[in-house]
């Protein structure tokens, strides 16, 4: 005769973070013919802190079971296995529901169309974990976004522990342009940004750590909600490269814009200001073929599928005309200066400097050349001042970097003042200027290792000026 069992499967959440309290709602169900089952469409499973739920299901593995799991995702994409089950005990799909509590907040978030199933993995059983919401990075890994869109886990089910979920990582989703109204202007946002957005894949030795600026992806720091971007092209064999200086990241222009529109896409209300700049040697070119030319190559390529993509006018825009878009930030030359390419930026070197566009004012302090903390947030604090007293009916639009580099030589090479050991010493400051300004207009701050102290000292601090 069948047995109806306990089975029981485990979510664990990383450090910072407590399971308050869950529910699995079932919408749908597979059992092998003959065992007994608690569980069916409709029924609602619970768990408390300890972030266990309880199925009542016999066990019995078959292919009928394994068969309507494959159906219901794509088990290759949306899986923690990424390969098609054959003999499953049980399986469920539902809705996911998690209250979890962390230093800052309580919160409740949702997750629809979460796949649960059991098999057998040697003596044991397994579970399987997935979702229609779920993507796939290898590693047993999936990345799962809320039905909002709010916050996304990184779920890992695989290993010797065959019955917990292990989320290693929660990213909360920053989509605050949606609560901007439409008629601002983006010079009348406080904005965070990455300088050199890309580094997050050199090695942290790497030019003994030279290289190195960013530790988060593009897709974190979007979903941290930083909005502007900094993108180093090279031009070699007509396509773009992406580099820091002679540096290639192992990534290409490709990459970077499937991510902003991935983005875009499942967060419609937000912006993305990207920054492009002619970075090393050019290489392997047709003959006449500039830099300017595969940009509009890229441009026409990209707006086939995604019309409108992109913002091309030399003027700051209002953030009604930009939803969903892209706004270039020339820093390239175009050889014909009637050509309108984006909001151009030409970069005078080590500086801080003014730049006329068609509607205002760009205010840009990049004074890079590191010699000490003091000159270098004395440059910052300068232009802090400035916008301070921003006159919020003109069109000028101040932008803050708050990174800076040594030249590498064997002299300095040991010295600490890499890309993070500056971070380390000036972001502090840039959080102690908030804090002790808390009415004061920013503009767009950029910064290298935006997560150094915390993205709450940082980026929140920025952004939550804009509902003050």
């Amino acid at each position: 005769m069948a047995t109806i069992r306990d089975n029981d499967v485990y979510f664990n959440l990383p450090s910072g973070y407590n399971i308050v309290s869950g529910k699995y709602i079932v919408t749908g169900s597979s059992v092998t013919g003959g065992q007994p089952s608690d569980v069916q469409k409709g029924s609602v499973l619970t768990c408390g802190s300890d972030g266990r739920f309880r199925f009542r299901v016999g066990r019995k593995g078959s292919g009928a079971v394994a068969s309507w799991f494959n159906s219901q995702v794509d088990t290759a994409k949306n899986t923690t296995f990424g390969h098609a089950a054959g003999s499953l005990n049980f399986a469920f799909i539902g809705t996911l529901e998690l209250t979890i509590q962390s230093s800052k907040e309580t919160k409740n978030y949702q997750f629809s169309d979460v796949v649960l199933a059991q098999g057998k993995s040697g003596s044991s059983n397994n579970w399987w974990f997935g979702g229609k919401n779920c993507e796939r990075i290898g590693d047993n890994q999936v990345k799962m976004l809320s039905a909002d869109k709010s916050v996304q886990l990184t779920c890992q089910r695989g290993g010797n522990d065959v019955s917990t979920v292990f989320v290693t990582e929660i990213s909360i989703n920053r989509i605050w342009m949606k609560d901007i109204a439409d008629d601002k202007y983006i010079d009348q946002l406080n904005i965070p940004g990455t300088h050199d957005t890309c580094t997050y894949t050199a090695g942290d030795a790497e030019a003994f750590g030279f290289v190195k600026t960013q530790s988060l992806d593009i897709l974190s720091q979007l979903h941290a909600g930083i909005r502007y971007l900094d993108i180093r092209c090279r031009h070699i064999a007509d396509r773009f490269t992406i580099h820091h200086g002679i540096v290639y990241l192992n990534l290409n222009f490709d990459n970077v814009l499937n991510d902003c529109i991935k983005f875009l896409k499942n967060n419609p209300t937000e912006t993305i200001l990207m920054q492009v700049k002619k970075e090393h040697t050019e290489e392997g070119n047709t003959s006449g073929r500039t830099f300017y030319d595969t940009f509009k190559y890229y441009i026409a390529e990209y707006q086939k599928s995604n019309p409108n993509l992109f913002y091309l006018e030399n003027t700051i825009p209002r953030l009604k005309d930009v939803r969903e878009k892209i706004v270039v930030i020339r820093r390239f030359d175009i050889d014909d200066n009637r050509i309108v390419c984006g909001v151009n930026t030409p970069y005078e070197d080590n500086a801080t400097f003014s730049v006329d566009v068609g509607n205002g004012t760009v205010e840009i302090q990049d004074e890079y050349d590191f010699s000490n903390v003091n000159n270098k947030w004395s440059a910052i604090d300068r232009l802090l001042s400035q916008s301070k007293n921003k006159n919020m009916n003109q069109r000028q639009w101040f932008i803050n970097y708050t990174s800076a580099a040594i030249s590498l030589n064997a002299g300095n090479v040991f010295s600490g003042d890499t890309p993070q050991g500056i971070a380390e010493r000036i972001n502090p400051k840039l959080s102690s200027y908030m804090d002790n300004n808390l009415q004061a207009f920013l503009g767009t701050i950029i910064i290298d290792f935006p997560e150094n102290p915390s993205l709450d000292s940082t980026v929140d601090q920025i952004i939550n000026r804009n509902f003050k």
